[in-house]
């Protein structure tokens, strides 16, 4: 059986994203898996092929997709990815002498809304509780037993130091500077 177009085009981009961008393996498999989804919904037509008419109705089916894990409708994170990946496969195919002729136009339509692109990387703000409620649900919580002191040490240390709840799981005893009152935390020990 002869190999067909599209699996020699994603033999190479997967080779590129090894080799020349040093992608994980993990990180080639999501992007891989983009690739199909696309593939899929556009019955295996040759990527050489790419319309925008194709982008825009793969965009609108995305949006109505059932998550694989879930069965809801895909995050935003997820779609703003998939069309990530997607772009970034037509960018390299579009730099390989077989894809020359693709549009470049054509395959700035895999952008997600600034608006998406915003809610899927956390940029819009969430709603935190204010210093008093922090202090309330802090006077709140019991400390009777050694557990329950415990908790409310790990809430004060969150509420003082605004550290993250992995950074603060990798704390050492050792992180904590008593005389000087500061918490020094390595990204690289979470």
């Amino acid at each position: 059986m002869p190999i067909q177009p599209n699996d020699q085009f994603r033999h190479e981009w997967r080779r590129s994203l090894q080799n020349a961008t040093g992608n994980s393996s993990s990180t080639i498999a999501a992007k891989l898996a983009s690739l199909t989804r696309f593939e899929m919904f556009t019955k295996s037509r040759t990527f050489l092929l790419l319309r925008a008419d194709d982008v825009v109705a793969f965009k609108e089916h995305l949006l109505s997709a059932p998550s694989a894990h879930t069965g809801q409708l895909l995050s935003v994170s997820t779609f703003v990815h998939i069309l990530e990946h997607c772009r970034g496969f037509f960018e390299w195919l579009a730099g390989t002498k077989q894809g020359r002729k693709i549009d470049a136009d054509t395959v700035s339509w895999f952008r997600a809304s600034r608006a998406d692109q915003e809610r899927a990387r956390g940029l819009l703000p969430k709603p935190v509780p204010s210093l008093a409620e922090a202090h309330a649900a802090f006077a709140a919580m019991p400390g009777d037993t050694f557990i329950e002191r415990r908790n409310r040490a790990v809430f004060a240390c969150l509420m003082l130091t605004a550290i993250r709840a992995d950074a603060l799981a990798s704390l050492t005893i050792g992180s904590v500077e008593v005389a000087e009152k500061r918490v020094l935390q390595s990204s690289r020990s979470c």
